[in-house]
């Protein structure tokens, strides 16, 4: 049976599990090149990305695999208006081992019943499906026990796919977020936060300065939220909004790390998170973990041996 990677929801925590085992032992590995010898990955990104598209290409190259397909519309006969997405997706999947999407109005139940490989959701429809899944084995890899761990989240929580997926993820570890939206209404959305509680995440909604210095690791959203979050509540979080900085991050434990996602910069031009601290020794620089929790992906979906 194919298994797909398309909402977090198609994983259990079991599967999860089995991702951060093989992630585990390929970051122990000098050389992966031979585990996925042969394979081809489709990568069908129909919206712009820098991070997550770089991430699969690399990963999918380090395991020994190579990769093709689309990294825009331009120039396809999608852009023309001549072929239906779902179309160039099928084609693409008759080519390789395994594919990759990212765009907007993706009907993943209808590809899974047309499509005959694994299929990963790299940001689209309502969540950024992978990014939950590595950003979950990144602080297992700092902190082991992700129960224990203490994390802060700031910004429009709500407007990010990333964080529904994180929320979504964390939440079989039973994982201890605190969340400042800056505004209530940009905070996770109700729905998803009685999902997530249900399931185990304890979710605290309080101000920046009453937790940070309690948290073990601080994560600042993207600063652009996704298409069709109201205006006037992005007008009012960028009036409220605090330009993390310096003075911040020494509020820290002595022990605690901070991150931040990208884009970052907000829809007035600023910055959300100050470049003077990016390379602060607090920085934790988890794409590394993004890159290895793509990888252990790769190798589960595609049911690849790793000794």
């Amino acid at each position: 049976m194919i298994k797909h990677f398309t909402h977090t929801s198609d994983f259990k925590k079991e599967d999860y599990l089995k991702v951060f085992e093989i992630t585990e032992k390929l970051e122990k590995m000098k050389d992966t090149s031979n585990i996925c010898k042969g394979k081809v990955l489709a990568v069908a990104f129909l919206k712009e990305s820098t991070r997550t598209l770089a991430s699969f290409q690399s990963a999918m190259i380090k395991l020994g695999g190579g990769w093709m397909g689309l990294i825009t519309k331009k120039g396809t006969y999608i852009e023309t208006g001549e072929e239906k997405v779902e179309d160039a997706l099928m084609s693409l999947a008759a080519a390789a081992d395994l594919i990759v999407i990212r765009g907007d109005k993706i009907d993943f139940a209808r590809l899974k019943e047309k499509i005959r490989i694994p299929i990963i959701n790299a940001l689209a429809e309502d969540e950024h499906t992978i990014a939950g899944l590595c950003f979950a084995y990144f602080l297992k890899r700092q902190f082991k026990d992700l129960r224990k761990a203490k994390v802060g989240i700031y910004g429009m929580t709500a407007a990010s796919r990333p964080c529904k997926a994180i929320y979504r993820v964390l939440s079989h570890f039973g994982a201890e977020v605190y969340e400042d939206s800056v505004i209530p209404e940009l905070g996770m959305t109700p729905e998803i936060k009685e999902e997530v509680i249900k399931r185990g995440l304890r979710l605290k909604q309080a101000p920046l300065e009453e937790f940070i210095g309690e948290i073990d690791f601080f994560w600042v959203v993207e600063g652009l939220p996704v298409a069709g979050t109201s205006e006037d509540l992005v007008n009012q979080f960028n009036r409220k909004v605090k330009i993390i900085g310096l003075e911040d991050v020494v509020k820290l434990k002595k022990k605690a790390l901070f991150d931040f996602s990208e884009p970052r910069y907000l829809t007035d031009g600023r910055c959300i998170v100050d470049k003077k601290i990016d390379i602060h020794k607090k920085r934790a620089q988890a794409l590394s973990g993004f890159l290895a929790g793509i990888m252990g992906t790769i190798v589960y979906l595609l049911e690849a041996k790793v000794k």
